[in-house]
């Protein structure tokens, strides 16, 4: 697990605690895991039977069930003109 995977799984759930619709939608894909990538930072994140993220160390999973990747020259552009800048 990387160092920032468990900060942004508590930022996530954070934001999740309020909005109970979220999480109901994101129950049924309990046990689902997810790989995201903009090197350098690479967070895996799982999806916990309440609707809940938890971090995932790379020793638990070999095997993710949806992988993002971004190029780390997208961030500046979606920073500053959002989606349709990237």
């Amino acid at each position: 697990m990387t160092l920032a995977a468990k900060p942004f799984a508590a930022a996530v759930n954070h934001l999740l605690a309020r909005e109970s619709w979220a999480r109901e939608r994101l129950a049924p894909y309990a046990g689902k895991t997810a790989r995201l990538s903009c090197p350098p930072v690479v967070l895996m994140l799982l999806v916990q039977p309440d609707g809940y993220l938890a971090a995932v160390d790379e020793t638990q999973t070999q095997q993710f069930d949806v992988t993002i990747s971004v190029p780390p020259e997208a961030l500046p552009a979606f920073v500053q003109g959002g989606q349709a800048a990237v």
